[in-house]
């Protein structure tokens, strides 16, 4: 699960955890702003910062929130290259720096995680905005929620210009001398997987370990449970494949990938994808099928242009055979995708 949802599990199970974020990142670095780990006080965590040294003493450092009266800090990792002993996760070189801090269960910060990611779902979007001038001399974190284009009145005006066609987290010096940290919730893109089979489930892990949230859809319920999918965002059990997209929040950052136990329910669920803003559409199957789905969906309606947009047959070209390999190919091409579009905003 990303750490942004297991951080309102917990915290509505009335767990303390503690945040750890890259805020900043000059040079090469393991992970971009905005990527995330939570711990609880066992040490049981969740995300990645990049994993390797820097992650280690980053959750070591972190616990100790649990112990201690601080609540937040600014930590600073230079990663070296070239030091006699060093150990090889240091090597890329470059500087990391972290924002850690402690978030205790309540309802009013319960309330405003649960608005931060309702907001990752609609085009609206969302931004925390937080001031790192105060943690130094009040040792906690206050996070501001700009919405609809207006932030709190503690929170500069100069800020919004940083809001718009936000893509990316970031941190921002602004010109009277303070620093924030702007956290965009626009996530790193939701996966539906539509069948849950074989490949479906080395693809939903695979996906989530690349920091997707990941939905799975199966019209047969041994294979749209929990026990199958226990770790994922959510699943559903769809009769037929119908009505696939009524509930869910598809947009320019969803990602569809048609993997149906049936030519007829691919085909179904084809039909309904292309009436949906998602960024991305992928299909398995043959260029025999393809061209057999693609006729029958002209002569429904849909034209040549539409087809051309989804990604049949799904995945890289890698000559993959098995279920993990067809998963590796599809999962680096979503990749792929994320990247592209992060990049043009």
């Amino acid at each position: 699960m990303k750490p942004e949802l297991k951080i309102i599990s917990l915290l509505e199970d009335g767990q303390p955890v503690v945040l750890i974020t890259v805020i900043d990142k000059q040079g090469s670095g393991p992970r971009s702003p905005g990527a995330k780990i939570v711990i609880v006080e066992d040490g049981t965590f969740w995300g990645t910062i990049g994993g390797g040294q820097v992650e280690n003493q980053a959750i070591s450092f972190a616990r100790q929130f649990f112990t201690e009266d601080a609540q937040a800090a600014v930590v600073h990792f230079q990663l070296k290259p070239g030091h006699e002993g060093e150990n090889i996760d240091m090597l890329c070189g470059g500087r990391v720096s972290l924002l850690v801090e402690k978030i205790t269960p309540d309802n009013e910060t319960i309330a405003l995680f649960r608005r931060f990611q309702a907001l990752s779902t609609t085009p609206q979007k969302g931004v925390w905005a937080i001031d790192l001038n105060r943690i130094d001399s009040e040792q906690k974190v206050t996070r501001y929620l700009i919405e609809k284009g207006t932030p709190p009145s503690s929170v500069p005006t100069a800020l919004l210009k940083w809001q718009k066609g936000l893509g990316t987290s970031r941190l921002v010096d602004l010109e009277e001398g303070s620093s924030w940290f702007v956290d965009s919730s626009i996530h790193s893109g939701h996966l539906f997987l539509i069948g849950g089979g074989h490949v479906a489930l080395a693809v939903a892990r695979l996906a989530q370990a690349a920091d997707f949230a990941v939905t799975v859809c199966d019209n047969r319920a041994e294979f749209a449970s929990r026990s199958r999918f226990p770790d994922i965002d959510d699943v559903v059990i769809t009769p037929e494949f119908t009505r696939l997209f009524a509930q869910a929040p598809i947009n320019s950052e969803s990602y569809i990938v048609i993997l149906t136990h049936g030519h007829d329910y691919d085909q179904t669920a084809l039909e309904q994808a292309l009436q949906t803003d998602a960024g991305y559409v992928g299909m398995i199957g043959s260029l025999r099928k393809r061209g057999a789905i693609y006729a029958n969906l002209e002569k429904a309606g849909f034209t040549k242009e539409q087809l051309a947009e989804v990604h049949c047959p799904v995945g890289l070209e890698i000559g993959a055979e098995s279920p993990f390999e067809i998963a590796l190919s599809i999962v680096a091409e979503l990749i792929q995708k994320r990247a592209r579009s992060v990049s043009s905003r």
